[in-house]
């Protein structure tokens, strides 16, 4: 089979780049699918690792997010009293005050 023109150059590079002893073939097919194998092996490890840490880091900086936080306390003040979120939103009338300065 005759190779197209186009495809010349490459088959060419490749031919260049690929061993012509036999020892150095022999080496190729016995070391490429070991390489292979141990990227592979290394991209699974490495993937399955940080999907795990970034799931652990994530529940560690959240925590458990079963709180209601519309009407529950969301923490105290300096004396002592529970304070929700109802006492910390703005208005609407000081929303609208804010929007028109700026």
């Amino acid at each position: 089979m005759r190779t197209p023109q186009a495809l010349k150059p490459l088959k060419a590079a490749i031919k260049d780049m690929l061993p012509r002893t036999l020892m150095a073939r022999s080496l190729l097919i016995l070391v490429m699918p070991i390489f292979l194998v141990q990227i592979i092996t290394i991209y699974v490890f490495f993937d399955r690792h940080w999907q795990k840490m970034g799931d652990r880091l994530a529940y560690a900086i959240a925590g458990d997010m079963n709180i209601d936080v519309a009407n529950g306390v969301i923490g105290q003040s300096s004396d002592g009293k529970d304070v929700y979120l109802k006492d910390i939103w703005p208005s609407s009338a000081e929303i609208a005050e804010v929007m028109r300065a700026n």
